[in-house]
């Protein structure tokens, strides 16, 4: 039944016309696990609902929408799931705006986890697609930093969270993420 939903959750996605819309021009590299392993690392599960620090209500990895109130309860697997549809559609939407054949997965998986984060408009407006698309990726990394404050005040988790998306950015493709995201989520930041 769990296999059920996801893979309606998914089906739902994949037929919805945004999606559709965001084909990327050449085959994207995955993003996957590496992003969304690192953006439930950093957001935590959370089974009912809670605000977060924009005063926006958010439940499970930090889905946030209209149907999530202050009763609202996800288990587990039903905010993995929803994290996968999310992550998916982020990705889509990262793909059509790059045209740089060099970007790997880890470039991607970064990128999603920090979308995630911050949203896919501020992203945009960032320049940090057109450092990426440029070949300038070093410079690309080190701007995702610059996004460690909410509402204007700094934040030792997201400063914390930048790290570990620009080393992931950054890392060659054959190394594994897995074991460096324990290094940016401790408190000697």
């Amino acid at each position: 039944w769990r296999l059920q939903m996801r893979n309606l959750l998914l089906l739902l996605i994949l037929s919805s016309s945004t999606l559709a819309l965001s084909l990327p021009r050449y085959t994207c590299p995955d993003a996957f696990p590496a992003g969304t392993d690192l953006i439930k690392k950093f957001e935590g599960f959370s089974e009912h609902a809670y605000r977060d620090t924009d005063g926006t209500w958010a439940i499970g990895y930090g889905t946030r929408g209209p149907g999530i109130t202050v009763t609202s309860v996800w288990p587990e697997w039903y905010a993995s799931s929803w994290l996968e549809v999310e992550t998916l559609i982020l990705w889509a939407d990262i793909c059509e705006q790059i045209t740089n054949p060099r970007v790997n997965g880890n470039h991607m998986a970064a990128l999603v986890s920090f979308a995630y984060n911050v949203g896919f408009g501020k992203l945009k407006r960032s320049g940090i697609l057109e450092l990426v698309n440029a070949g300038k990726f070093k410079l690309a990394a080190g701007k995702l930093l610059l996004y460690n404050k909410s509402r204007g005040k700094y934040m030792k988790g997201l400063a914390r969270r930048r790290l570990a998306e620009k080393a992931l950015f950054l890392r060659p493709i054959k190394e594994s993420y897995v074991e460096k995201i324990d290094e940016y989520n401790s408190d000697s930041i």
